[in-house]
This record gives structure tokens, C-alpha cells and sequence, in this order.
């Protein structure tokens, strides 16, 4: 397939793809963003509700609980009666004025009842049937609420019950006396929440108990869906957002209010009705973005064509060119790109072409320097050989300073030319020194003697190649050799394990120097060391000096302990 066709059918796929994700994610974006406001506001409206008929409630229950500041009335009326009709018809006068205020007070009051447990009861408006009236388990749910009232729904229908029922038992010095009970009617609901949501939306409102006492009528046609009601009855108190499918999948808004009212609400929202037409708005963007799609393709196709003419020809010349052609030039009119891609074209044939003749040049040098270098490694392993004989020829005369002298050499020479090595071990490396040492002792007018103390554990560690060597040869240059003749130079070397580091010191009881007038780096034996340190092991890593000029220096390697791997 030409190149042309395939980058038409890339560009195709990228266009349909990222029209596809485009519209995906506005698709999504507008739905969150659409859900959210529905909450938003569900969630206001739902919050204002509450206040409203927690307020009403609260209010009611606190002017009954003002009976408690007149205990001696409602005692006198319910429980302890006097003997004189005349003090029992005070007290009963007297209560009648309380409750006769509650109950003109409040328009929302149905009918208000106090009573005892032996038949006496006192009720303004129509008296409630005592079917509901269950002494203990009352008691076991004011206990489970822990609140001083109850609100009970009573009715048959089990979400639309007739009567709301304020509840709360009277007291006198802890003794259970009697009960008030207000009724509230079931409209009270109604008008706090008719019209305040969504024209299908479905309301259920309970006590945290799990009572239900109001839902909307819409909740009826929604009794088949059992996973949402039940999702709204069920819902936890902490729960303010959910989002649930019913048994046709279609999502559904479910809010709630506050876990701290004494009431729990939810409100469920279909999601469908929120969007409303935005399918159908979905639907459009998608049929304009195809038409663009289609002009784009027209574009496209075009743009390819053209793209693949120039390219046809590109590929024509370096086809050409591969065959061996090294003359190949390429001619495409024009200041576009592809006018710069034939000047480079031609560029780089004729820099081939040149590359090519000095390859051949290179070849013939390289095999010249392959001859020379295997005739130097002739020479070195006959260097080898002519010292050994040397050596022999010392050790059958008895001339043993230079048998050691050079014996020495030829150990100091084997251990340079291994350039393939940049770690050794550090027992490899002391031998290394111990032969320098030996042979500038000969080399040297003055006496010197070397000592080590070397932590057996430390002579396996991986050290640098050269890394000691230098510091010993700075040591004796500028700082024995600036003895006087009847003093003895002194080498001592010593090295340690601290913790994950390896010291190693090297002193000499050489002339010193002033630190803050010399730089110890001055030379390039030392600088170099420490620059190849700081670049295998990091900054934190090198050498430091401490001298007392006139008698001594020592100069401290710190590298990370690392074994010689076997």
C-alpha cells in the first residue's frame, strides 16, 4: 500500500477518533455538570424543607414541654387528685387554659390530647383512636431515638398515612403519668413540599426510626421499582447524593437530607427528565461533526496526493542511490519542506561519497597500525624476556640488589600494562606500591623504610587502579626527599573499615607544608586521583590532608567499601 493511502486512512482514524472522544467527554461534562446543579438545588430546596418542618415541630414540642413548669397542675389533674371538687375543678380549669392556648395557638394542630393511663383525658379537637397507644413500646422507641417525643404516622396506607402524631410522655418527679399526643394533618406535609421539586419527582419522608409519615402520589406509580424506593427508605443518614438504576436501568438522582434532623427525607430525581433534549442536541453536534469529517477527508485526500508525488520521487532517488549510483541527485522545485529534503538529499550523497573515500583511507591506516602494534608487542614480550634473563644472570653472580631491583621492575611492568583493569583489589594495589617503593629505594640517596597496617577484612575491597601509588610517590618527592641526609624517611600505611567506607592513610614524616598557603592539589598526580574518585564514587567521596610543616603529612583516602566480586 503507497504511502499516501496509509497516511489518508491514519488521518481518517485520528479525525473519527478524536471526534468521537470530543463529543464523549462534552457529553459527559454536560451531564455531570447538569446532575450537579440538580443536586445543588434539590439539595437547597430539600435543606429549607427540613428547617421548616423541623422548626414547627420543635416548636410544638417545646409548648408542650411547658407543661413540665406547671408539674403540679397536670399532677393534680392526671395523677394526685384532691378529695375537694372544688380544688379538682381549678386544677382541670387551669389545664384547660394550657392546652386551649397550645391548640389555638398552632393552625397547623389538628387536635391536641393529654390523658392518663385510667381513662381521664382532656382533648381539644377530635380524639385520637388508642389503637397506636402501645405503653412499652413506646418507651423503646423514645429510648432508640433518644429524644423526649415521638412522631408517629397513623393511617392504613402504609406512605400516605392520615395523621401525624406529636407524642411525648408527662412526668412528675420521674414517674410516668400520662401522655400528650398533637395530631398535625397529613396536609401539613403536603403543603411544605407540594410543588417545591421536580415535576416527577418522588418524595418520601420518615423519622430516623424508620416510620414513614408523608410521600409524594408520584411514589405509587413507582411501586414496581423496588430498588428505588427502597434505595430512598433505606438510604443512610449520611448519604446527601446517590446515583441509582431501577429495574429498567434507567438512573435516577436520589438526594437526602442532613443526618442530624430529626427527620429523614429523599428526594429521587430521573436523571432522563434532568437532561431533558440534550440527546437530541448530542445527536446534532454528532451529524455536524461528520459533515466536517467528510470536508476534512475531501482536504485530506487532496493534501495526500500532492504529499505523495513528492515522496514517489524521494523514494525513487534513494532506491536509485542504494544500487550504487553515488552520482544521484535530486531536483524538486518549490521553498517547502520537501524542496529542503531534496538540498539535503544531494548534501548527504555527496558527503557519502566523500565518508566513503576516507573509509578506504582509514583502512589502509588502521592495517598499518595493526602491523605496528603487533611488532610492539613483539618488542614488549622481548623486553620480558631480557629482563628475566637479566634477573638470572643477577641471581646466579650474587648480585642480589639488582635481582630485587629488577624483579621489582618487571612486577611494576606487568601491573601497568594491564590497561584493561580499572579496579583492583587493595592487597593488588599495595603490591603495586611496595614495588614503587622498592625501587626508588634504590634510586634514592636517602634512607627510607615503609610500614602497613592493613585490616585483614580490607584487603579484598575494590579500589581504583593507581589510586595509592600516587599519594606515596607525592609523599616521597616533596616530602622525604626534603630531609636531611642522616634522618630515615618513614612510609606508614593504613587502612580501615568505617562502617560503609574505606580509609585509607598515608604519613610521612617528611618536611610538610603550610594547607593554608600550598594547595595540595597543586601536582598532577594527586589532582587527577581525586578527580577520578569524585567520578566513580560522587562527590562526597576524596582526599583530605592534614601537615605540621617541618615534621609531617598525612594525607586520608575515603572511597565506599565494595568487595572484589569472585
Amino acid at each position: 500500500m503507497k504511502f499516501k493511502y496509509k497516511i489518508t486512512i491514519i488521518l481518517c482514524c485520528i479525525l473519527i477518533v478524536t471526534t468521537g472522544l470530543i463529543s464523549g467527554l462534552w457529553y459527559r461534562y454536560s451531564k455531570e455538570m447538569i446532575v450537579e446543579n440538580a443536586f445543588e438545588s434539590t439539595n437547597l430546596l430539600l435543606r429549607e424543607r427540613d428547617k421548616i418542618l423541623t422548626d414547627t415541630i420543635e416548636s410544638i414540642n417545646n409548648q408542650i414541654g411547658t407543661l413540665a413548669y406547671n408539674n403540679n397542675i397536670v399532677d393534680r389533674y392526671l395523677n394526685n387528685k384532691w378529695e375537694n371538687k372544688y380544688l379538682n375543678d381549678q386544677a382541670t380549669e387551669r389545664m384547660e387554659t394550657l392546652i386551649t392556648n397550645i391548640y389555638t395557638g398552632n393552625p397547623e394542630i389538628y387536635s391536641i390530647e393529654i390523658s392518663n393511663y385510667s381513662g381521664d383525658s382532656l382533648v381539644r379537637g377530635q380524639k385520637i383512636e388508642n389503637g397506636f397507644l402501645n405503653r412499652e413500646e413506646l418507651e423503646r422507641k423514645l429510648e432508640k431515638v433518644g429524644q423526649n417525643y415521638l412522631i408517629l404516622g397513623i393511617g392504613d396506607d402504609r406512605y400516605h398515612p392520615d395523621k401525624i402524631v406529636l407524642f411525648r410522655f408527662l412526668t412528675y418527679y420521674g414517674k410516668n403519668i400520662g401522655y400528650c399526643a398533637v395530631t398535625l394533618e397529613s396536609r401539613e406535609f403536603e403543603d411544605t413540599f407540594e410543588d417545591a421539586f421536580h415535576d416527577d419527582a418522588l418524595i418520601l419522608i420518615g423519622t430516623q426510626d424508620g416510620t414513614l409519615l408523608y410521600a409524594s402520589d408520584e411514589i405509587d406509580e413507582q411501586t414496581g421499582e423496588t430498588n428505588i424506593v427502597s434505595a430512598m427508605e433505606h438510604r443512610d443518614s449520611g448519604d446527601e447524593k446517590t446515583i441509582v438504576k431501577d429495574e429498567k436501568g434507567e438512573e435516577w438522582l436520589l438526594v437526602g437530607n442532613r443526618e442530624y434532623s430529626p427527620f429523614k427525607m429523599s428526594v429521587a430525581v430521573p436523571v432522563a427528565e434532568l437532561l431533558g433534549n440534550m440527546g437530541e442536541r448530542f445527536l446534532n453536534v454528532i451529524l455536524i461533526t461528520v459533515l466536517m469529517l467528510g470536508m476534512l477527508l475531501g482536504v485530506v485526500y487532496i493534501l495526500t496526493r500532492w504529499i505523495g508525488r513528492n515522496i514517489d520521487i524521494l523514494t525513487e532517488a534513494i532506491q536509485t542511490f542504494g544500487k550504487g549510483r553515488m552520482d544521484t541527485e535530486l531536483q524538486l522545485e518549490g521553498k517547502d519542506e520537501f524542496a529542503k529534503v531534496s538540498q539535503a538529499f544531494n548534501i548527504m550523497t555527496q558527503d557519502i561519497k566523500q565518508l566513503t573515500e576516507d573509509i578506504r583511507e582509514k583502512e589502509k591506516e588502521k592495517m598499518a597500525l595493526e602491523i605496528r602494534s603487533l611488532q610492539g608487542q613483539i618488542n614488549l614480550h622481548f623486553l620480558f624476556n631480557t629482563l628475566n634473563t637479566i634477573k638470572n644472570l643477577c641471581y646466579i653472580q650474587r648480585v642480589t640488589n639488582v635481582e630485587h631491583l629488577v624483579d621489582a621492575f618487571m612486577k611494576l611492568l606487568h601491573i601497568s600494562m594491564e590497561q584493561d583493569k580499572e579496579f583492583v583489589t587493595l592487597k593488588t594495589e599495595l603490591q603495586y606500591t611496595e614495588c614503587y617503593i622498592e625501587i626508588y629505594k634504590y634510586k634514592s640517596v636517602y634512607p627510607i623504610r615503609y610500614y602497613m597496617d592493613i585490616e585483614p577484612e580490607t584487603e579484598d575491597a575494590r579500589i581504583l587502579k593507581f589510586m595509592i601509588q600516587p599519594i606515596v610517590e607525592n609523599a616521597i618527592v616533596h616530602g622525604l626527599e626534603g630531609n636531611s641526609e642522616d634522618q630515615e624517611g618513614v612510609i606508614f600505611i593504613k587502612a580501615k573499615r568505617e562502617e560503609e567506607d574505606l580509609v585509607i592513610t598515608v604519613l610521612d614524616n617528611g618536611r610538610g607544608f603550610d594547607t593554608r598557603k600550598i594547595a595540595m592539589f597543586n601536582g598532577i598526580g594527586l589532582s587527577n586521583t581525586e578527580k577520578r574518585i569524585k567520578l566513580h564514587y560522587g562527590e562526597q567521596y576524596g582526599i583530605t590532608a592534614e601537615s605540621i610543616e617541618g615534621i609531617s603529612t598525612s594525607i586520608t583516602v575515603r572511597v565506599p567499601f565494595r568487595k572484589e566480586q569472585s
